[in-house]
């Protein structure tokens, strides 16, 4: 799960390109390999900014969703309520 988390979505996959052109530069001029090594970097460090933002967006609608959700079973009736408690119940037990 934790090597899920730390991936970058799908959408990031234009920087794995950019990535690869730069280990294509020729690297036996050092001005172009510190240059290559600096993109390297700067990419990397953008793929983990916008993961880590996109995880945040999406914690944040996960949790708007919750809420929502949340919201909907309060108002539920009580015989209802019961009934769906008891239903969670048994499903969790019979899952443990």
């Amino acid at each position: 799960m934790r090597f899920v988390e730390n991936m970058p979505p799908p959408s990031l996959n234009i920087f794995d390109k950019l990535e690869l052109y730069a280990k294509e530069l020729k690297s036996n001029d050092n001005v172009l390999s510190s240059l290559r090594e600096q993109w390297k970097s700067i990419l990397r460090k953008t793929k983990l900014d916008l993961t880590a933002l996109m995880r945040q967006a999406k914690v944040a609608e996960l949790k708007q969703i919750n809420d929502e959700h949340q919201k909907l079973v309060q108002e539920i009736s009580e015989h209802l309520r019961e009934s769906y408690d008891k239903i969670c119940h048994v499903s969790r037990t019979r899952h443990e």
